[in-house]
C-alpha cells in the first residue's frame, strides 16, 4: 500500500504508523522480523526542511538513516520506509510497501 494508505490503515485500527520517541523504541523496532520494506511514521515537513513524526508533527527525535539518506532524489521522496536491516530510506509516497503500526495502551 502507499504511505497514505498505510497511515489510514493504522489509524483505522486504532494506532499510528510506527514512530520512535527514543533509542530504546527504535532498537525494539529493529528487532522486528519482516520481509521487504515497510512504511514508518516519518515524513518530510511541508516546508521540506526536516523530517517529522506523524503522531506529534514534530521533528523526529531519533533516526536510523541508511548511508547517503535522506537524499530526496528528484525532489519527491517525502515519505520514509525501513529496510529489513532497520535502516531508513526516503522514498516516493506512492510506492507500495508493507505497513508497521504502533499501538499505545491507554491507562485511565
Amino acid at each position: 500500500m502507499t504511505w497514505k494508505q498505510a497511515k489510514r490503515t493504522c489509524r483505522n485500527l486504532g494506532g499510528e504508523l510506527a514512530y520512535f520517541n527514543d533509542a530504546a523504541e527504535l532498537a525494539a523496532f529493529n528487532e522486528l522480523d519482516f520481509e521487504g520494506h515497510t512504511w514508518i511514521g516519518v515524513t518530510q515537513s511541508k516546508k521540506g526542511n526536516n523530517f517529522i513524526d506523524v503522531e506529534f508533527r514534530e521533528p523526529i527525535k531519533v533516526s536510523n538513516w541508511n548511508n547517503g539518506e535522506p537524499n530526496n532524489v528528484g525532489g519527491v521522496e517525502r515519505c520514509v520506509e525501513a529496510y529489513t536491516n532497520g535502516k531508513w530510506n526516503d522514498n516516493e509516497c506512492s510506492e507500495l510497501r508493507q505497513v508497521t503500526c504502533r499501538f499505545v495502551d491507554l491507562i485511565y
